[in-house]
């Protein structure tokens, strides 16, 4: 009776094992919880922003014009029909001639339906230019929306960079705090057995108080900045926890050689179907000419047998020969439009290549600021090592440790920030030259945990 009972309790303890995970794999687990790529907040970004959806629509109501405008080529079919009760006896189908020996039928209810047609031959080019309009239009919206997917990615990037510097600066400071706590206790020590004066513990207090005052702004820093990112992407800040600055793997010069920007394509559409606009307001000059047909069925409501049809073809031309000014003032306007839109493409494309250079020069900027930062971090660092150890061993001067310290926290704090602008500049620059979208951002991002 034992042997099955320890064998039960050994599967139980085994199930159990099995069923557990284990501090490694819950570990990991946990990271992959509260972390969060670049990447996976662009895409978060992309998928919650509203003024994507605004794009989007506005690219469909496009469409749907550009739709609308292809039929003005086919002919209209439309039906007719009505019921109507007369308070005196009426002719119950027109008269087309008079014969005295036929009386017409009269009723006081009559049915009419009607059947008809009509197809526009000529109208001045008017239908050609609005279909060249619309297509523009919707190329504009097209490019417009890739503008603000563009735009919705920098300031995913940007936001991304603004956490992580803050929490690098934050964790600068903390560094510092940790000396600088270490500092006044060694202090307080040394002056409960007289080897140091008053005045180092109030220095050093009083660098401590200081240092507390300015983790609390570092701190406030990060709880702005990572608000700003759970509010852009959607993602609540519990898993806003993790953060890594990567870099950008980019050639300055080859990144601003393209001119595919989609702001230029835009306002480029845009002349173009102000342009289309323009032709078709000069269309008014001429006449149009369709021709129409119908067939009708008409009778008395009361009466089958007075029900007769009919059919009507004709070919009919409408000119505006006079319109007190009103087609002369939609011509300059139209023009004038044509005229903006021209202009809006020409300083589109100043600010693309203004744009260009700006992001190329910032970029190499920060980038060789990053460099010697990262240089100064290293130097500094070794400094405070050594102006610690000449502190510990009675030969330093503490004030200048302290100094070395703030030093520390300044290089920390300008490399982290230094490393953010390099980041977003570079986007910037791709955002510019109109490369940038989740593709290029993905082959060139050096992600890490």
């Amino acid at each position: 009776m034992t042997r099955p009972s320890a064998h039960l309790a050994l599967l139980v303890l085994l199930c159990f094992g099995l069923a557990a995970p284990s501090p490694t794999r819950g570990a990991a687990q946990a990271r992959a919880a509260d972390s969060l790529t670049l990447l996976d907040a662009v895409r978060a970004a992309l998928a919650e922003r509203p003024a994507l959806g605004v794009a989007a629509a506005a690219r469909d109501a496009a469409a749907a014009d550009r739709v609308r405008a292809a039929s003005d080529w086919w002919p209209r079919l439309s039906l007719d029909a009505g019921l109507t009760h007369y308070a005196e006896p009426m002719l119950v189908s027109p008269l087309h001639g008079f014969d005295l020996a036929s009386i017409p039928d009269f009723d006081r209810t009559l049915v009419d339906a009607t059947l008809g047609a009509r197809w526009t031959l000529f109208e001045g080019g008017g239908r050609l230019a609005r279909n060249r309009g619309a297509e523009a239009v919707f190329r504009a919206a097209e490019a417009g929306l890739a503008a603000t997917a563009d735009a919705t990615i920098a300031l995913a990037v940007a936001a991304y960079a603004d956490a992580v510097a803050a929490r690098e600066t934050l964790a600068a400071h903390d560094l510092r705090l940790r000396a600088l706590e270490a500092e006044r206790e060694r202090v307080a020590r040394a002056l409960d057995e007289g080897a140091v004066a008053g005045v180092d513990l109030a220095r050093a207090t009083a660098t401590l108080a200081s240092a507390r005052a300015d983790r609390v702004a570092s701190a406030t820093l990060v709880d702005v900045t990572t608000g700003d990112l759970a509010r852009l992407t959607g993602i609540p800040e519990e898993r806003l926890a993790r953060l890594a600055m990567p870099s950008l793997d980019l050639d300055p010069e080859a990144a601003a050689d393209s001119t595919a920007s989609p702001a230029v394509e835009q306002a480029r559409w845009q002349a173009r179907a102000a342009a289309a606009a323009s032709d078709a307001a000069r269309a008014a000059w001429w006449p149009e000419v369709s021709t129409r047909g119908a067939w009708i069925e008409r009778g008395a409501g009361s009466d089958g047998d007075t029900y007769s049809g009919e059919w009507q073809v004709g070919l009919r031309l409408d000119w505006a020969l006079f319109t007190g000014g009103a087609r002369v003032a939609t011509i300059a306007r139209a023009d004038a439009e044509r005229v903006q839109a021209e202009e809006r493409l020409a300083q589109a494309e100043l600010d693309r290549d203004a744009a260009i250079e700006r992001a190329r020069a910032a970029l190499a900027q920060t980038r060789a600021r990053s460099a010697a930062l990262a240089e100064a971090v290293a130097a500094q660092t070794e400094v405070a090592r050594v102006e610690r150890l000449s502190l510990d061993v009675g030969a330093g001067v503490q004030s200048e440790w302290l100094d070395a310290e703030a030093d520390l926290l300044d290089a920390r704090t300008a490399l982290a920030r230094s490393r953010a602008d390099a980041l977003v500049a570079g986007v910037e620059l791709a955002r510019a030259a109109g490369t940038l979208d989740l593709d290029w951002l993905a082959n060139r991002l050096e992600e890490t945990r």
